[in-house]
């Protein structure tokens, strides 16, 4: 996914952090405008969150992220 997202997630995105804290923090956002019924950013986030879970080989997280991306097709 290009970088497309609201420009205070993609600042948010920048911001220096580990791997699997910044995986777990962009899948809580998700779940929030999920919530909130923003698709977009939701999206947004867990596309970022899958693509980290697999440039790092973290098959638990790309699991769950897959899960949160088929409610959406």
């Amino acid at each position: 996914m290009d970088s497309s997202g609201p420009w205070y997630l993609r600042l948010l995105w920048r911001f220096p952090q580990m791997p699997k804290k910044k995986i777990r923090f962009f899948m809580r956002l998700g779940d929030y405008f999920m919530d909130k019924e923003n698709d977009a950013a939701a999206k947004f986030c867990y596309h970022k969150a899958q693509e980290l879970a697999g440039s790092i080989g973290a098959v638990h997280y790309l699991k769950k992220t897959n899960d949160r991306l088929s409610n959406f097709s």
